[in-house]
């Protein structure tokens, strides 16, 4: 019998399939925070004080 969960012919892919999930929700978990820290990098800086606060929030 054979074991129909591995695709046959592609042993160089077995080592990317453990990390594959790994690096989807690394993505989702961090894109989140690059959002913000791209905008501020963009040279958004509100004139008033109170705004430059809430734009870094």
């Amino acid at each position: 019998m054979t074991d129909e969960t591995d695709p046959p012919g592609f042993p160089l892919l077995e080592p990317s399939r453990r990390y594959a999930p790994l690096a989807a929700w690394a993505a989702v978990v961090l894109t989140p925070l690059f959002i913000p820290l791209k905008i501020i990098g963009c040279g958004y800086p509100p004139g008033d004080d109170a705004l430059r606060e809430a734009a870094k929030a």
